[in-house]
């Protein structure tokens, strides 16, 4: 699997397109199935343990996710659901405690949505970042994360003993951060500006549950 690319594409709207009218593009991009747990949409290569994935597919704790070039997938698990960008590379893994499990995003980017009352960490090359029923969208590269809490708090910490820095990020409608640790004497989280995902993308992994991201309550 080609994994030598820019974490979004152009081709970001055609797939959400397709996504939410059901429409397949090759032989492997199938409409979202009426299963609440598992694979909902799958454009293009999408693999789980290294064998192609299909719709209905559940997605467990301890499974490796990968998708290709122009491709991507909407998946759900327990409460939360996310959606897939190309070349992107994301591990489960086990927790404890109050947290079911850790999701690693080598590479690549991830749009998620949780339920309420939800916490999960996500672990990144440049950041650990705890998630409290919330949005977020991520793109993950080896010394830089972009993190936009598109609604609730996150918690981030920069990775590594040798970073101390912490921030705690609420926002109610998209609040951007780049997370770079490339100058080892001097790691930053600075502020930035939405990028990478959509309004529509958050509204139609909420749907998922019969749920609406705060900011279209109204």
């Amino acid at each position: 699997m080609n994994r030598h690319c820019p974490h979004t594409y152009n081709g970001r709207r055609q797939f959400l397109l397709q996504v939410l009218i059901g429409l397949g593009v090759g032989d492997k991009s199938l409409a979202i199935a009426p299963a609440p747990q598992g694979m909902r949409s799958i454009t293009g290569d999408v693999r789980i343990n290294d064998r192609p994935a299909l719709i209905g597919a559940k997605v467990n704790i301890g499974d490796r996710i990968e998708s290709g070039e122009q491709s991507g997938a909407v998946f759900v698990m327990r409460r939360s659901a996310f959606l897939l960008r190309p070349h992107t590379q994301l591990k489960i893994t086990p927790a404890h405690s109050w947290i079911r499990y850790f999701l690693r995003l080598t590479t690549g980017g991830l749009l998620a949505v949780f339920g309420q009352g939800e916490t999960r960490v996500v672990h990144t090359n440049s950041a650990t970042i705890g998630i409290r029923g919330t949005g977020i969208y991520l793109e993950a590269e080896p010394e830089t994360t972009y993190l936009c809490t598109c609604y609730g708090t996150v918690d981030i910490q920069l990775r590594g003993k040798q970073h101390p820095r912490r921030e705690t990020v609420y926002s109610q409608h998209h609040s951007g951060r780049i997370i770079q640790i490339a100058d080892q004497k001097q790691p930053a989280i600075i502020s930035a500006p939405m990028k990478g995902h959509q309004d529509t993308e958050l509204a139609m992994l909420e749907s998922l549950f019969e749920r609406r991201p705060p900011f279209s309550a109204k």
